[in-house]
């Protein structure tokens, strides 16, 4: 498995694309893309702002990189599981980020690890000291514990579907009842008008930009259905 970054600064979209000859020529059994989120603070963003490297392209130029590795992939009939994720063999099944989107319990291990069980999320404490501490006096290091509401289950399934590139609407009105579909119907047309989806039979299947830009669909999808939801429950 091999992970790779675009959008670095100074990066173009030839040397991403010898970036991703070169990456497939050592034969993985799968290869993930990832945009550079440039965090404010970190030693590469201190620098770009010091002028020691050119400054990194924004979030609306990289599409452009996502769209000539996914079209690196499909060519070569490597099968994409997840929106990052391209598997040349079956041993690369991406097995964790699409289970722990679908809400899979998860054991978290070693300081900084993050996990959950049932409705429970929680967080191992990040500061090496603390959790060495707490280790040693047999007391469990948690860091943050967090319970979810009741939406938790709506929330995985768009979550999960959108990773995947694909959402059943039936699926997503069993849970959030009948209606749902009707609802969002003028969200998903506006999105399909700007290709961003493609809708048929009650599914929805992500275009390229679709999944490039799946965060933000996950994010208003679950901002709509909240508001429906509290809002019908306010209102009983």
């Amino acid at each position: 498995m091999i992970d790779l970054l675009y959008g670095l600064p100074g990066q173009t979209l030839d040397i991403w694309r010898q970036d991703l000859e070169t990456a497939a020529a050592l034969g993985p059994d799968g290869i993930d893309l990832y945009g550079l989120n440039l965090i404010p603070g970190t030693p590469l963003a201190t620098a770009i702002a010091a002028g020691k490297f050119p400054a990194a392209p924004g979030l609306a130029e990289i599409g452009a990189f996502y769209d000539t590795g996914a079209d690196f992939f499909r060519r070569r009939n490597w099968r994409q599981i997840s929106n990052n994720h391209w598997a040349r063999t079956t041993r690369e099944r991406n097995l964790y980020n699409l289970l722990i989107k679908e809400g899979a319990d998860c054991l978290a291990f070693g300081a900084g690890g993050g996990g959950s069980i049932g409705r429970a999320s929680y967080g191992i404490a990040s500061d090496l000291t603390h959790y060495a501490e707490s280790v040693r006096a047999g007391r469990k290091p948690i860091g943050l514990l967090a319970m979810a509401d009741g939406l938790q289950p709506l929330r995985n399934l768009v979550t999960a579907g959108f990773e995947a590139g694909r959402l059943d609407m039936a699926a997503l009105e069993a849970i959030a009842g009948e209606g749902t579909t009707a609802f969002l119907a003028p969200l998903v047309a506006q999105w399909e008008a700007a290709g961003l989806l493609a809708f048929s039979d009650g599914i929805v299947d992500l275009t390229v930009a679709g999944r490039f830009w799946y965060a933000n669909l996950i994010s208003a999808f679950h901002d709509i259905l909240e508001t429906r939801l509290l809002s019908a429950v306010d209102a009983a």
